[in-house]
């Protein structure tokens, strides 16, 4: 009898190791599983960022090119009636006023057709005065931030498809470079604490930052103090 009666302790004794150690197996497993939320949470809110920045830069970049290129057509048209008042004053041709004016061919084939093909690098040491580091700097942020309701919009099209909220920030020039910045807020929920015991909703989110360079025009220096809005 007393033999039985051990058997049955030690059977009871086990079967609560098994719950034991089933409860902490089960305990242990939904902390792993909230590690990996995070985890996951981090790479999502990661990607999203990387893939945000990115989408800013191209659409900057986007921005400022019709805009450069339209002051650009402007210097030109300019240089054009400087160059017909010169002839018309002066009795000189055409080869003598681009001679006097210093014209290289290719912005020449430019004055004589509109439609001509002409690198940019060309225009802008012509015109040096006007497309210095510092008139260029203002010229493409001029660009950006006429454009800035539609760099948003794309922005935030790109940031949903990343599954990032919508309440990221953007920042544009980053430390006086043309450059900017993305951070952002993915959400995660964990099965070890209740969202009620959160604070506040960003007390459960994971935030993440990315930046990506706006291509400029030509190689040239950002001067950050001639980007105002």
């Amino acid at each position: 009898m007393k033999h039985l009666n051990r058997m049955r302790n030690e059977r009871g004794s086990t079967s609560y190791i098994v719950i034991f150690i089933l409860l902490g197996s089960i305990l242990i497993s939904f902390v792993f599983f909230d590690l990996f939320t995070t985890f996951s949470g981090k790479r999502i809110s990661q990607t999203g960022a990387d893939a945000v920045a990115i989408a800013a830069a191209t659409e900057m970049k986007r921005a400022y090119e019709p805009h450069l290129a339209e002051k650009i057509d402007d210097e030109i048209e300019d240089l054009l009636d400087e160059i017909e008042e010169y002839m018309e004053e002066e009795e000189a041709s055409w080869d003598e006023a681009m001679s006097e004016f210093y014209v290289p061919n290719e912005l020449e084939q430019r004055l004589l057709n509109s439609s001509a093909e002409l690198e940019i690098e060309v225009p802008v040491d012509y015109f040096d005065d006007v497309f210095d580091d510092a008139g260029l700097t203002a010229i493409i942020c001029e660009g950006i931030y006429n454009q800035q309701s539609r760099i948003d919009e794309v922005t935030r099209y790109y940031a949903g498809q990343n599954r990032v909220e919508d309440d990221f920030s953007m920042q544009f020039p980053v430390d006086g470079e043309a450059k900017v910045i993305i951070n952002t807020k993915h959400p995660v929920s964990f099965i070890t604490v209740g969202d009620g015991e959160f604070s506040s909703e960003s007390s459960r989110t994971v935030t993440s930052e990315a930046a990506a360079n706006v291509v400029l025009p030509v190689e040239m220096e950002f001067i950050p103090m001639s980007c105002s809005t």
